[in-house]
């Protein structure tokens, strides 16, 4: 998840060589998130379903259009037993401030997510190479220590994107370290909770 241009469909066609199926069963619910299955390069065995979701700041979609787009596919697979490991949220390292719209999308994917969610979090920085190198890690300074900071002191994980496969597959191994299933908070009010999406946290 992330801002448009933050490179979320770049990230996903790195593994574009890996790919063997995609999920048909899961996209039916919307045309707007892809699902997308790939075989693990040094182990066949194990596999990842990637999501692509709409971006916030749209030119043509509210932010508001999105969230309903992404909660309706959460909360429709969250019915049938189906659970994500882990969620990414992309940032442009080559952003020399914090918006008030990223903060404002930042926000909104914590409250979908709730606390519980967190852990299962990776902070992605992009468009390393569009910065020099000193600039771009006092960004990500500065996003650890402020932005990012209450997420990260509940155990959300930080990476950096460099485009390349290497860095794509370095990304996604956070998650195979635990495995663990998680609920995201948007899922429980409207589907446990019968809570209109009007009315939950995001």
């Amino acid at each position: 998840m992330g801002a448009t241009g933050t490179g979320k469909t770049s990230v996903r066609q790195l593994y574009r060589d890996y790919k063997y199926t995609i999920g048909h069963g899961l996209e039916s619910h919307t045309r707007n998130v892809r699902a997308v299955r790939y075989r693990h390069p040094s182990d066949p065995s194990r596999t990842y379903v990637f999501l692509d979701t709409p971006g916030f700041d749209d030119t043509y979609l509210s932010d508001t259009d999105i969230l309903i787009t992404i909660s309706n596919w959460l909360t429709a697979t969250y019915k049938r037993k189906m659970l994500l490991t882990g969620l990414l949220f992309l940032h442009r390292i080559s952003d020399n401030r914090m918006s008030g719209s990223a903060l404002r999308n930042m926000d909104m994917f914590q409250m979908l997510c709730g606390d519980s969610g967190l852990p299962n979090i990776v902070l992605v920085t992009t468009m390393w190479d569009q910065v020099i190198k000193e600039a771009g890690e006092m960004r990500e300074k500065e996003l650890r220590d402020t932005f990012w900071q209450p997420m990260i002191d509940k155990h959300s994980r930080t990476a950096r994107s460099h485009h390349t496969t290497e860095s794509a597959w370095e990304v996604l191994s956070q998650f195979a370290k635990e495995h663990r299933p998680i609920k995201l908070k948007i899922q429980t009010q409207m589907v446990d909770e019968g809570i209109p999406l009007s009315k939950t946290a995001a």
